[in-house]
């Protein structure tokens, strides 16, 4: 495996990291909640707001980790936004 194949932190991880930006954090938002990492110490808040039909809309992170887990929070948000809480539950 070549140098380039056995990062840890590629350029699509870190270019992952900085989309957290499109999240960020709104007071109030209905929906809230906080998980820490009792290995690592990581820390990850969600909010989120949903319609009627329990469609989400905005969703807001806050989150205190490694790239890995940045990347993460970011994947899980890309997705999550605009389907039903059913569907992500």
């Amino acid at each position: 495996m070549s140098a380039e194949g056995s990062r840890l932190y590629t350029p699509e991880i870190l270019g992952l990291t900085l989309r957290l930006a499109d999240y960020p954090w709104i007071d109030g938002m209905s929906l809230e909640g906080q998980s820490r990492s009792s290995s690592c110490g990581s820390t990850l808040s969600l909010g989120m707001d949903c319609d009627d039909d329990g469609v989400i809309g905005r969703l807001g992170l806050r989150v205190q980790a490694c790239a890995i887990g940045q990347a993460s929070a970011v994947i899980f948000a890309e997705a999550a936004k605009g389907r039903r809480q059913a569907d992500i539950e």
